[in-house]
């Protein structure tokens, strides 16, 4: 991190072994994005995104960045970036908080031009619609992420009526200007020189992770953003420049933005771990005690939380010697694993592992490892490699991208910083670097950009993986149906349904259920078991028929079945509470019932299902308070309102019971139950002409002789008394 630029050669050299190096791997990475554009459905999913483009397209691509590696026209396009450098440090504000924020502003024009128009790549069709519904299943892994959108667009509302995409398009956007402002200083935090500044901002600005800011849906943004703050903090820490104060705080927000992000805890030890002595940082015993039983409490808050959200740990992880039901062959050193992680690095960070291992390779006796900077960086480097070896993607690497889109941030900044300290001369490579990067990420945005491409794109992706492809065909099976295209989308749930026969036996069977024959249902449900083990969807409907049958404990054990295999399942914990309360296990089933709550169960139905259960555990006061809580989910849902009315009869609340009972009898007249109980709560408050009415109106409606003469017996009690 040199504050002052050293001086070097006006042109480029192209023939020091290191440019030589950069020049050949620089070459076969252009070369493969054109080969591998000709074998689209091939696990190349990291560079073959040129083959969504007619021939011309991707020579147009291809050409140039071979002609880079030219030397004559390596050394001009050098001249001519110079040259557009020094305009723009004429044209800028000396101030450089204004030149970044103005170049913040620009880029969030060109992120919004480029911004995807669809949103087939991670779960970005699932977080929209929850949003929309404003509330969200997953909320164990990234709960500021998922509040700031929540929390925005329920204050948007107060003025306009956002669309919920447009709260996510608009954020992503946003953190696109925030993370350009970043990086801008970044850049200066490692250099000086102009031109090395833009080569650093160059190998940033054109990687894969600038999707996360082109409008993308997903929980990735704003995490990926807050992890820049905290290193560039962090560097400015080790220059003797910011308090720790600051990392600790951008560590701790990119944990809260998602859980993922606690790979950060060993780089950030190492600073609590460096004291100053004669000028220089070294390691020492000060505060380090004291970060540990930070860390242990941290690690105990975490785990308790992802616990209370029934997340199982051990899911979170790649197997790492026996693969799983939905991923055949997939473990930690399986050659697919591996593919992937090498795909992943190439989409993210196209010549950061050039850059990388030409540098070793070549000046490999000068690293000096001792360099506190360096040392910091192989830390996070190697929690993020980590990180990416063992998380599971759960939809295949391929679509879960975004989970890994941090991880190649650490060793692209070991190689910048490294070329700067020992390769800075090297302009011939820099140039090839910059125009390598632009060329490989450039087709992958323009690809997610085409709702067509994006299209083709997400089919190839899904035939690679077609155990893993589920999720994938059925959000593409939607965006038919709601797009008017019932062709392709009777085409691709055909599609479904040849690659996942258990999901058209649950289907047939949920019609032979619709029609009352559960015994037809049953055989069918148990098919797709036998098919499929794993399958959540047959667990939840053959519970219901064993619900509807009485079969309670079979009910239980297969609502239980069901959460083993889909553990964020809020219908699954509501039905296992039903059932444990039908059977009279009060406290489990009002503990389902919460936790399906948690999950984001949010329905009027769940709320007075957990009222139910606390008046029979003899707790009023929170029955009243989840009654009243689904009448504010729902005013018109009807059951609420009467469960509410005989509990405040049963405490002698007769006026709250009297409007709940009236407010029944306008949201459901044809409810007979509710004529008995206004009778009733007229008769305790005297107003015996209205008592007698709606025993009258019950005795007219009803068939059961046994209640009418109950009714009968009230009503001559009422007429005896005197007036």
């Amino acid at each position: 991190m040199d504050k002052k630029p050293v001086e070097t050669s006006s042109t480029p050299d192209s023939t020091s072994k290191f440019n030589l190096l950069i020049a050949l791997l620089c070459g076969l990475l252009i070369l493969a994005h054109f080969v591998s554009s000709f074998f689209p459905k091939s696990r190349l999913w990291g560079i073959n995104h040129l083959a969504y483009f007619p021939l011309w397209v991707r020579l147009l691509f291809t050409i140039p960045g071979l002609l880079i590696l030219v030397p004559l026209v390596n050394s001009r396009v050098y001249k001519l970036l110079e040259q557009i450098l020094s305009f723009f440090q004429r044209i800028l504000p000396k101030r450089e908080v204004l030149t970044a924020s103005l170049l913040a502003v620009i880029a969030m024009f060109f992120f919004w031009f480029l911004r995807t128009r669809t949103h087939f790549l991670g779960d970005g069709y699932l977080v929209i619609y929850e949003l929309k519904s404003e509330q969200y299943i997953r909320i164990g892994l990234e709960p500021l992420d998922i509040f700031s959108h929540l929390y925005l667009y329920k204050f948007l509302k107060l003025f306009f009526t956002p669309s919920s995409e447009s709260i996510y398009a608009g954020l992503s956007i946003f953190a696109g200007g925030v993370f350009i402002f970043i990086l801008f200083f970044i850049t200066k935090v490692l250099s000086q020189d102009r031109f090395e500044r833009l080569f650093i901002f160059s190998l940033f600005l054109f990687s894969g992770a600038t999707e996360l800011f082109l409008g993308y849906a997903e929980h990735y943004t704003l995490v990926y953003v807050s992890i820049l703050a905290y290193l560039f903090f962090s560097f400015r820490y080790l220059q003797g420049r910011s308090k720790l104060i600051l990392p600790i705080f951008f560590c701790a927000l990119s944990i809260g933005l998602h859980f993922s992000a606690a790979y950060l805890f060993p780089s950030l030890f190492f600073l609590f771990a460096l004291k100053r002595k004669k000028g220089n940082w070294v390691l020492g015993p000060k505060k380090t005690y004291t970060f540990l039983a930070i860390l242990v409490l941290a690690a105990v808050l975490c785990a308790y939380y992802l616990w209370s959200m029934n997340r199982f740990l051990l899911d979170i992880f790649v197997p790492l010697l026996h693969s799983r039901a939905d991923a055949p062959g997939y473990t930690i050193f399986s050659p697919i694993h591996l593919l992937d992680m090498l795909n992943q690095n190439l989409l993210l960070t196209p010549v950061g592992l050039a850059l990388l291992l030409c540098l070793v390779t070549v000046y490999k006796q000068k690293i000096k490892l001792r360099a506190q900077f360096l040392i910091f960086m192989i830390i996070v480097s190697l929690a993020q490699i980590l990180y990416h070896a063992v998380a599971d993607p759960k939809f295949g690497a391929v679509r879960d991208w975004d989970l890994f889109s941090g991880v190649s941030v650490g060793f692209t900044l070991i190689g910048v910083y490294l070329f700067i300290t020992l390769a800075r001369s090297e302009k011939y490579s820099a140039v090839v670097l910059i125009f390598t990067a632009l060329l490989s990420v450039t087709p992958w945005f323009f690809v997610n950009k085409s709702t067509e491409k994006a299209i083709a794109h997400l089919s190839n992706l899904l035939d690679i993986d077609p155990q893993r492809s589920f999720s994938g065909r059925y959000v593409l099976f939607t965006y038919y149906k709601e797009h008017n295209e019932p062709e392709k989308a009777k085409e691709t749930e055909t599609r479904v349904l040849s690659l996942f026969p258990e999901a058209y036996l649950v289907r047939v069977a949920q019609g032979y259920m619709n029609q009352g024959s559960l015994d037809t249902a049953e055989v069918i449900l148990k098919r797709a078991l036998a098919i499929n083990p794993r399958f959540p969807g047959a667990y939840n409907d053959l519970g219901r028929i064993y619900f509807e049958q009485g079969k309670l404990d079979e009910a239980i054990s297969l609502f239980r079945g069901g959460l083993q295999q889909d553990p964020f399942n809020k219908v699954f914990y509501q039905n296992l509470g039903l059932a444990f309360i039908q059977k009279g296990n009060l406290q489990d089933g009002l503990e389902a019932l919460e936790k399906a709550v948690k999950l984001g169960a949010k329905d009027a139905s769940v709320y007075t299902d957990i009222g139910n259960a606390n008046a029979q555990l003899g707790d009023m006061e929170k029955a009243i308070k989840a009654y009243k809580k689904a009448i504010k989910l729902d005013p018109t849902f009807w059951v609420a309102h009467l469960n509410l009315g005989q509990l405040y009869l049963r405490l002698n609340s007769v006026d709250e019971a009297q409007v709940e009972f009236e407010q029944v009898l306008k949201l459901k007249p044809s409810h007979l139950p509710v004529y008995y109980y206004l009778g009733v709560t007229y008769s305790y408050k005297g107003m015996k002409d209205k008592a007698v009415e709606q025993f009258e109106l019950f005795l007219k409606l009803s068939k059961d002789e046994t209640q009418n003469q109950t009714v009968r017996g009230l009503i001559q009690q009422l007429q005896s008394q005197k007036p």
